[in-house]
């Protein structure tokens, strides 16, 4: 019957542990004479050369002896042991080497995720900004501003920020496309275009020094 090995070993390998295992387990003595290569291959469904590979291993934790005249004969339960011992702490290794491969996979697919995701959003982002070359900004006239009762004209406005009042909220009132003589009064919100730095240049030009 076909021994039942559940490992993710070579197959070679999950032989010897089973035969380390029965060997432990008591099922062969010390001593005892294992059947020979041709019938273990049968047993275990394996070719010959599997087989000597496995007690090969066994032998060189020195858990078998091989001799042409003895055949295969049970030296060490001792080492069985060990050798089980040293296996169980080289799996989990292993296991933890494998999980650490699979984070590292798992990582790098995300990074690549992230990677395009940033990709596609900067082109999204050129070429909304090459449809929508100025950004709509607004900036209420506190009390403590400068040019209150002044036109744009006046304090030639364009000149100083390079933004464009596109309209002006008074009270209830919005007026759009303001000219140049219309006042700039407390309480109004200034809604204009520009590039990335025309908002501070608006806030500066309002509160910086008092202007005569």
């Amino acid at each position: 019957m076909k021994n039942e090995i559940i490992d993710e070993a070579p197959v070679y390998q999950k032989i010897a542990i089973d035969i380390a295992k029965k060997i432990i387990n008591g099922k062969y003595s010390l001593g005892e004479k294992l059947s020979g290569r041709s019938t273990l291959a049968t047993e275990y469904r394996v070719s010959p050369e599997t087989i000597r590979k496995s007690v090969y291993i066994l032998k060189e934790f020195d858990i078998l002896n091989i001799s042409k005249g003895s055949g295969i004969e049970i030296k060490s339960i001792e080492n069985a042991i060990r050798y089980m011992e040293q296996y169980g702490e080289s799996q989990t290794i292993d296991s933890i080497k494998k999980d650490i491969h699979d984070w590292i996979k798992r990582q790098k697919k995300e990074n690549e995720k992230l990677l395009n995701s940033i990709t596609k959003l900067l082109e999204i982002t050129d070429k909304f900004e090459a449809v929508n070359p100025f950004t709509p900004l607004a900036i209420c006239i506190t009390p403590n501003m400068n040019f209150i009762g002044k036109t744009s004209a006046e304090v030639m406005f364009w000149n100083h920020t390079g933004a464009t009042i596109f309209a002006i909220k008074h009270g209830e009132k919005t007026i759009l496309s303001p000219g140049p003589q219309t006042i700039f009064q407390e309480g109004d919100i200034l809604y204009f275009i520009g590039n990335e730095q025309s908002y501070d240049r608006v806030k500066n030009f309002f509160t910086s020094a008092i202007q005569s």
